[in-house]
């Protein structure tokens, strides 16, 4: 999967992100802006796209709200990204 979406934190503070994984359970994105912090345990909406019962992308946009449960950073040849993985938890948006 590889599709644009949203990072909502506190603060309202925004970041564009590309969804590499995405369940029901949670997501894994990767993130090309590095300025803006993002940390462990921290509250975070993210907007993605609906997933049918196949598992395939539909065009409803929901957003769902979770806990940022890892951030790394990932060092390739075409540049540095950062992953962060999200834990849809039910709670509140930030």
């Amino acid at each position: 999967m590889d599709v644009p979406g949203e990072l909502v934190l506190s603060g309202g503070r925004r970041i564009s992100v590309r969804i590499v994984n995405l369940g029901q359970l949670g997501a894994l994105v990767s993130i090309a802006d590095l300025e803006v912090a993002i940390l462990e345990g921290e509250r975070a909406a993210l907007t993605h796209p609906r997933l049918d019962e196949a598992g395939n992308a539909v065009d409803e946009i929901l957003e769902t709200a979770g806990a940022v449960v890892r951030v790394d950073l990932d060092f390739a040849e075409a540049g540095v990204s950062r992953h962060m993985a999200m834990y849809f938890d039910g709670g509140a948006s930030p």
